[in-house]
């Protein structure tokens, strides 16, 4: 099963509304971007929040975390239809040349998991050891995850109240002026950019990384599930129809949505 990454559509169009949205929102109101582009503000927000979560999490947690980053404006395209078809390309493969021809097939398979579960079929482990491995992964997966977005959960947390310190910092130093009336509603509105700081980059960045890790890993752990099954059901020698039956009854998949052809080996 080759997997193919393209540009994630919905984060793209995600960042470009929010950017939009906020700008025209800035410009109806006739607030200049200069008026919001508070440098001590961004440094007490940003800082205060990047310093409170590596207090709070251990280093080898926020390295796997920011590896997340890239990953969010990239898709990869793996529906359920694929995963099956390729489940049933490597099970007509074992059906014609037995389960020791797998083998062969396993270095063409993109997808690491899918690889793996290749290979303790081929191996011939036994389906319950089979199966304690590749569910013993399947957690791991989830594991990692659910580690990455608790990391930028615990940062949206931090974001705002550092904002809002940020504007009692700036309130402070208005108070200070007050002898100079003029110069007391410029310095109020100053002092409350860094609390604007905060929410947005807890509800425009922090947050919604957090919730698309998590989507991209339930994707992953229901491609991952059906090639469990795939697999473990190929290695009970179970014939590639009733195999298709299965998964199609566990991933619900109407019988007439297209499934795009495995690139899989069937000759020897």
């Amino acid at each position: 099963m080759s997997v193919a990454r393209k540009a994630d559509a919905a984060t793209i169009a995600g960042l470009f509304i929010a950017a939009a949205g906020l700008l025209l929102g800035l410009h109806f109101e006739g607030i200049q971007l200069y008026d919001v582009g508070q440098l001590t503000a961004g440094l007490i927000v940003v800082c205060g929040t990047v310093g409170a979560v590596l207090i709070s999490m251990p280093m080898h947690q926020t390295r796997e975390a920011l590896k997340m980053i890239p990953a969010m404006l990239h898709s990869t395209i793996k529906r359920d239809e694929d995963v099956i078809a390729s489940v049933i390309g490597y099970s007509r493969v074992a059906r014609q040349r037995g389960l020791v021809a797998l083998e062969q097939e396993a270095a063409e398979a993109d997808d690491p998991f899918l690889r793996r579960a290749i290979l303790l079929a081929s191996d011939g482990v036994g389906v319950e050891a089979m199966k304690h491995v590749l569910e013993a992964e399947i957690s791991g997966l989830k594991a990692q995850a659910e580690s990455a977005a608790l990391f930028y959960e615990t940062a949206a947390g931090y974001a705002p109240t550092l904002g809002v310190a940020g504007a009692a910092i700036g309130l402070v130093q208005v108070m200070k002026h007050l002898d100079h009336l003029e110069q007391v509603g410029m310095g109020v509105a100053s002092a409350f950019v860094a609390t604007i700081y905060g929410v947005l980059l807890a509800n425009l960045v922090l947050l919604p990384i957090a919730t698309k890790i998590r989507a991209r890993a339930d994707a992953r752990m229901r491609a991952c599930a059906l090639i469990r099954d795939g697999m473990l059901s190929i290695a009970m020698g179970l014939n590639p129809s009733v195999i298709r039956m299965k998964l199609e009854a566990l991933a619900q998949i109407p019988e007439s949505a297209p499934a795009r052809p495995a690139r899989v080996r069937t000759a020897a």
